[in-house]
């Protein structure tokens, strides 16, 4: 007897020697060099970070409205992070990295608790070095924590479904397995606050209990279980019903969710065609044509090789085979709902969306490898070719290590020297952004920068650098160099513009006038975006003499109506106007007087910022050009130098274009209205000492002729 509990206690260590081992591979994929692979950052990773900040301020939301609408787990747990490690990428991605490893370690008790030893094994090791699970906990993103939390609803679930079969019927269990059903309700409702995936992985257990009544068979399990189902979903329930509530009372808030439902509605109303070919592709994913979504994959490259593919269909024909079982039975299920909402929705992130199925994806490996192993011993042995003990065991061993093998070396190429380097890749996480914000790490403490950007809002591109850059001491300008620029109220200046967002022409020369080319910074040949210039401005003198000379040129007038006499009966403004208390008009200036229809009007605006705009990204400028019965003949929206990017008494400079339209006469006087606006609410009033004046301001008429005179 001593013996055999040698050998137990022998197996035992030799069990956790091998999960350690595992574990530790799986964390050299996760955690190694997580602020360069993937190769940049993500404006959904920076809203994330953003959001953990708002946190750590003070708020405590139970739902996030930026970025389309999200749950909130995420965000805490690196708003934790963030107070314990500090605020960059790295720990981000890090929180991600440690749900991941979780997730191995997850795979590895839910497959021992139904499979035993082996299969467990096998599963974990190759969750662990593949590409798919290992580039997601790279990311800092919310679907892998839904995985994290759901597989303990799922143990503690089926741990109490195994402790109620060993018992007799008509039995109270009450202290064997009603806790089990209590802690996976809680696991479950804490689940819906990852990922909106989990509003359909949840029905894994109904479904389930709905298969045990099915089968005359199974019935006495679910006699025994239904308290504790009961129990568990009511818990499930109660822990997830304050994000419920307020969703049901914030009708609308979920924009990206309604998105996604498309192909849902199509099929309401009679037409499949789009959720098939969702459903065709989700299916492809795994051996045929992979996520065509560079975030997240090669484009097209399938999940598994060929030899993961041979161990996957080995693995679910053996789960159809034994489907009576009602380990297989599970599994099947966890498989079938987990791709669910892979199925459903778009044919880009289909691996993202798929993260619940990813564990039942690995497990089901194991068992068709293990499935193979058991189908060549029998072939063997009936051909007289079987070896004696344990030789079988150590053949199986270095099988299974040789397939893992194979697929970590598939898996560290990809995610280390294929993936990142593609231009696709780098594209969508800004590595130019990415490449700005590390250059920024040595400028000097307190430094005046300016950065032109594709998205210069709060919580896109300027999120992105902080993180990268490790720099919350920079004074940083943010605006579109391709219609505008802002200049610091004081000082000299260091300009950074990407070769996506060079200054504007009629901006440029100007800027270069006062500024000096320091140096343009090569990024990769193939990079679409390629370089980026640094320039180092300090024309303070020159700016405050052009804006005095723009105010004895700029004519300005208040006037709620153009259909008057003229100009000399509507209120001059004299100086600046002030939009509310955002920003001032302190001048313009026309590329020319006289105008065909067809032509484009070319007017650039100074204004003067008032204060800056904390987190509201839908600020705009409206410029139209009237006739004299206010009939709109030309216009244009745009603003690209957004308040969130300037300090008070800066000067934003922005460039308007707008195409004459066709006029009724051959000549006629036309006005140039400009005003501000919130896209979300009404345009911001005009004050003239003080007094509301209206909510538009008239320019220096020009004239529309036809006859190009």
């Amino acid at each position: 007897m001593s013996v055999t509990l040698r050998v137990r206690r022998s197996g035992r260590w030799v069990e956790i020697g091998v999960l350690l081992a595992i574990l530790a591979v799986a964390a050299f994929f996760r955690l190694r060099q997580l602020d360069s692979f993937p190769p940049g950052m993500t404006h959904d990773e920076a809203a994330f970070g953003a959001e953990a900040e708002q946190i750590l301020a003070g708020d405590r939301p139970l739902y996030f409205s930026l970025g389309y609408g999200h749950e909130p787990l995420y965000a805490y747990l690196v708003a934790v992070a963030f107070a314990l490690l500090g605020r960059t990428l790295a720990v981000m991605r890090g929180v991600e990295a440690i749900c991941g490893l979780l997730i191995v370690l997850g795979t590895y008790l839910m497959a021992r608790q139904i499979f035993g030893v082996r299969i467990a094994a096998i599963s974990a090791a190759w969750i662990a070095v593949a590409f798919w699970p290992a580039s997601l906990s790279r990311e800092a993103l919310r679907a892998v924590p839904l995985a994290t939390i759901w597989l303990p609803a799922a143990w503690w679930f089926w741990r109490g479904v195994q402790a109620a079969n060993k018992l007799q019927d008509g039995a109270k269990p009450w202290r064997s397995y009603l806790p089990s059903f209590a802690v996976s309700g809680l696991f479950l409702g804490v689940s819906f606050y990852t990922y909106y995936a989990s509003r359909v992985v949840w029905a894994v257990f109904p479904l389930f209990v709905i298969y045990l009544l099915i089968r005359k068979e199974t019935r006495a399990t679910f006699r025994r279980i239904w308290p504790g189902l009961v129990m568990m979903l009511v818990i499930a329930a109660l822990v997830a019903s304050p994000l419920a509530a307020y969703l049901l009372t914030h009708p609308g808030i979920e924009m990206r969710m309604s998105s996604m439902m498309g192909s849902l509605r199509d099929l309401a109303a009679g037409k499949p065609q789009r959720i098939l070919r969702h459903v065709w592709n989700a299916v492809r994913v795994f051996s045929w044509v992979g996520d065509p979504f560079w975030a997240y994959n090669i484009s097209g490259r399938p999940i598994l090789n060929w030899l993961g593919s041979l161990c996957l269909y080995a693995g679910l024909l053996t789960a159809l085979w034994r489907w009576r079982d009602l380990r297989y039975a599970f599994l099947l299920i966890w498989f079938g709902v987990g791709m669910g909402p892979a199925l459903v929705t778009t044919n880009e992130g289909i691996l993202f969306r798929a993260i619940v199925a990813q564990p039942a994806v690995y497990v089901l490996v194991g068992v068709g490898l293990a499935t193979i192993g058991a189908l060549a011993l029998k072939v063997g042995s009936r051909l007289r070719l079987s070896l004696p003990r344990p030789w079988p065991s150590v053949l199986g061993c270095v099988v299974a290590l040789a397939l893992v093998g194979q697929e970590g070396v598939r898996s560290y190429r990809m995610l280390f020297v294929d993936w990142p380097t593609r231009p696709e890749v780098r594209n969508i996480y800004n590595y130019h952004t990415a490449a700005i914000a590390r250059y920024l790490r040595a400028e000097p403490a307190g430094s005046t920068v300016g950065i032109s950007a594709l998205y210069p809002l709060y919580y896109h591109d300027p999120w992105i650098v902080r993180y990268l850059s490790g720099r919350s001491n920079l004074d940083i300008r943010w605006f579109d160099g391709r219609g505008g620029i802002v200049y610091p109220s004081e000082g000299e200046a260091r300009y950074v513009f990407s070769a996506a967002t060079l200054l504007d022409p009629a901006l440029r020369a100007g800027f270069e006038a006062q500024a000096t080319l320091v140096e343009r910074v090569e990024l990769g040949a193939r990079d679409l975006i390629p370089y980026f210039e640094v320039w180092h401005w300090q024309g303070q003198d020159a700016l405050s003499a052009h804006l005095e000379a723009l105010s004895a040129t700029s004519p300005m007038w208040v006037s709620p109506q153009v259909r008057l006499i003229g100009p000399a009966t509507w209120q001059p403004v004299v100086g600046s106007a002030p939009f509310g208390d955002v920003m001032a008009l302190v001048g313009y200036r026309l590329n020319g007087q006289v105008f065909k229809p067809g032509d484009v009007v070319e007017l650039v605006s100074y204004w003067r910022a008032l204060r800056t705009v904390q987190a509201e990204d839908d600020w705009s400028t409206f410029v139209h050009l009237l006739d004299r019965d206010s009939q709109v003949m030309g216009g244009v929206d745009v603003l690209h130098c957004p308040p969130t990017g300037w300090y008070p008494g800066d000067i934003a400079v922005q460039v308007h274009r707008l195409t004459v339209g066709k006029t009724h006469s051959s000549e006629q006087e036309m006005y140039l209205e400009i005003g501000v606006y919130r896209r979300t609410a009404s345009r911001l009033s005009v004050r003239i000492d003080g007094q509301v004046a209206g909510d538009r301001l008239l320019l220096s008429p020009v004239r529309i002729s036809s006859r190009g005179d």
